[in-house]
């Protein structure tokens, strides 16, 4: 299952026996927590030219 506003708006404020998190192409990840609140998290990673300080 995808990351999709109808997935958050179902998973935000309900508790969860267990804590979730889900992936999108390993840059965004959502985390729901067992209290039912959600943190997002984005990873982001800067690739710099050779020779460059």
């Amino acid at each position: 299952m995808s990351m999709t506003d109808s997935w958050l708006c179902s998973a935000n404020d309900k508790p969860q026996e267990s804590m979730i998190t889900k992936s999108e192409r390993g840059s965004l990840s959502i985390r729901v927590i067992s209290k039912g609140k959600n943190y997002i998290s984005i990873s982001i990673m800067l690739k710099r030219k050779k020779g460059s300080d």
